[in-house]
């Protein structure tokens, strides 16, 4: 017998059940080739053979019922036909959780399917499947046995850099090779450590917050870091390194940003480091906007502010850890202290070039 798969209709005239299945002698009412054949179920045949399962009484009673007919064996009952129940598989998209639907099959009762991964996504990275209340994995092979729905059990990426995205900032600052742009995709919740590396974080709107004794951000062991707003960055610790971003003995670049801490940027006053800010509105909540957490040294400051709005509860800026000198260039934007006075707006260090135009 050629092999051959058609999807055909037959009628339930049935004559014995069995706990093997459902004995049948029935008459082809509709039969469709799915695959090119020289034999084939036509309409009007009779033939007989077994159900690989046993119906319910609804299905009895129906009439007519479709499956997808394969021949197993030659010879035997009406050539020993083995029908396979029609099923459909439902991939739901993380998007719509609701009940869309991202992808649906059709399968036959016994056929193997692999589980699918969800490239193409976006920002949802699959952890594992829900599969009718049990958990599987992409990629796993499952004989199919009933209708199966599978809805992903997915976490929300933070960023990404190019079309890789990445659960967590901090594991796409450690991917990332040097001169790298992550984009962040969604709010971060811990603080992240830049390190050997010139990198540019985009925040895209987005927010890094959280509560630690340092930065939010930290710029540290020689990486020059670049971050782009519009976004936040706000750390609710109130320790006197606390800050949104920490720089030590090193290069930040800040633009359009909103900066929020104990502190909004401190700096290692023991070390040498370049702060430049641009467009961007920095606030110390318990000392300065911009400081150097109380603490001092001998090391160097290059400060460029331009057009920024820098306010601290103490200083709006506190350089007087620096003892070794510094240079500063301030442009634009206003500077304020304690209960606004001028008088606290900027303590300078040691031995200072200072640069001041048109701040109010």
């Amino acid at each position: 017998m050629t092999s051959f798969s058609s999807r055909i209709t037959i009628g339930n005239n049935t004559d014995t059940e069995t706990s093997a299945g459902l004995k049948f002698y029935g008459t082809v009412k509709y039969s469709g080739q799915l695959q090119p054949a020289d034999d084939y179920i036509l309409n009007g045949d009779i033939f007989g053979g077994w159900f690989k399962y046993k119906p319910d009484a609804k299905m009895l009673r129906t009439g007519y019922r479709t499956y997808d007919a394969k021949p197993v064996s030659e010879g035997g009952e009406g050539g020993a036909y083995v029908f396979k129940k029609q099923f459909t598989v439902k991939y739901m998209n993380p998007e719509a959780m609701g009940g869309g639907i991202w992808q649906t099959k059709q399968v036959l009762y016994g056929d193997t399917i692999t589980v699918e991964s969800t490239a193409g996504w976006s920002k949802y990275l699959l952890k594992s499947w829900n599969l009718n209340g049990k958990t599987v994995y992409a990629y796993d092979s499952i004989v199919v046995t009933d209708n199966l729905t599978f809805t992903p059990n997915c976490v929300i990426a933070q960023a990404r850099i190019g079309g890789t995205y990445y659960e967590y900032l901090q594991d796409a600052v450690n991917a990332a090779d040097n001169k790298d742009t992550i984009n962040l995709v969604s709010d971060c919740g811990s603080a992240v450590t830049i390190a050997g590396k010139t990198l540019t974080i985009n925040l895209n709107n987005c927010t890094i917050s959280g509560n630690n004794g340092y930065g939010m951000l930290n710029v540290r062991e020689g990486a020059k870091l670049t971050v782009n707003g519009p976004g936040t960055i706000k750390n609710s610790n109130k320790s006197n390194t606390a800050c949104a971003i920490y720089v030590d003995k090193n290069e930040l670049i800040v633009n359009g940003c909103t900066l929020e801490g104990n502190s909004g940027i401190v700096t290692n006053p023991k070390e040498t480091s370049t702060v430049k800010a641009s467009s961007c509105k920095i606030t110390g909540t318990g000392l300065n906007g911009i400081g150097t957490g109380k603490k001092s040294g001998k090391g160097f400051i290059t400060l460029e502010l331009i057009n920024c709005v820098i306010v601290g509860a103490q200083a709006g800026i506190d350089l007087s850890g620096y003892e070794a000198g510094g240079k500063v260039d301030i442009k634009g934007g206003s500077i304020k202290g304690k209960d606004g006075d001028d008088d606290v707006a900027i303590i300078f260090g040691v031995a200072m070039s200072v640069v001041i135009t048109g701040v109010a």
